[in-house]
């Protein structure tokens, strides 16, 4: 119970000291951009795969861009952890990743490095703007709760569309793959280059299949008998 109690407070949270918020705002007019060409350079140096296609590293550098403005926005306007909401282009960069076919471990490692990012610059920025450890303690108190609480809300909504954006796509090459297979099985013209690249397999030349059936309605039923079988050349 005291955990639940602690993420419902963390959610919540917000900035209200008030140097805090001014160091907020004063970073997101002069070193906004800067702060996402770092926190892109990090992100990418530590998920390689990444920098290897240019539609995908240009998303990346703008959900960088959108979610450094994001942070500071919130907290310079003390707005709570829990009104945040992913970025537009966030949600098409998780879904290209979907589409891409990485996993969704390399979206939610891109937030938590990110985070860890942000954070360093953000401390170095507070330390350079107060000599009053008191101030700087209760400081990076503050923003470390906060920005955790607003990292986690945002990816836990980016990797939800994240998942339903694969399922779509992995239904929808699945119901591909069927139509192609009826269109060779029936005998229908077809572009075979175009249904190598449906099917990731290449029908040319001699092929072998399986043909299996099973009395029973589920798979669980056709799993327990063994399954008669034909080569087909």
């Amino acid at each position: 119970v005291g955990h639940m109690i602690n993420d419902i407070e963390d959610s919540r949270s917000a900035i209200v000291l008030p140097s805090i918020r001014a160091l907020a705002a004063e970073l997101a007019a002069e070193r906004q951009q800067a702060m996402a060409d770092e926190m892109f350079d990090y992100v990418s140096s530590c998920i390689s795969s990444l920098g290897a296609d240019e539609i995908l590293t240009r998303l990346a550098r703008g959900t960088c861009l959108a979610m450094v403005d994001l942070m500071l926005k919130m907290m310079e306007h003390s707005i709570t952890a829990d009104r945040a909401e992913p970025p537009v282009v966030a949600i098409e960069y998780a879904c290209l990743l979907a589409d891409r076919g990485h996993p969704l471990e390399d979206v939610l490692r891109s937030y938590r490095l990110g985070h860890a990012c942000f954070m360093r610059i953000w401390a170095d920025a507070i330390m350079g703007s107060t000599r009053d450890p008191a101030e700087l303690v209760r400081g990076v108190r503050e923003t470390e709760r906060f920005l955790f609480a607003v990292v986690d809300v945002v990816s836990s909504r980016v990797s939800a569309v994240y998942t339903e954006h694969r399922q779509h796509s992995n239904s929808r090459a699945a119901s591909m793959r069927r139509d192609v297979v009826r269109a060779l099985l029936d005998g229908y013209n077809v572009d075979i280059t175009r249904v190598e690249q449906s099917l990731g397999h290449c029908v040319t030349g001699p092929q072998l299949a399986f043909i299996c059936w099973s009395d029973g309605d589920t798979a669980s039923a056709a799993s327990r008998r063994p399954p008669a079988a034909a080569p087909l050349y």
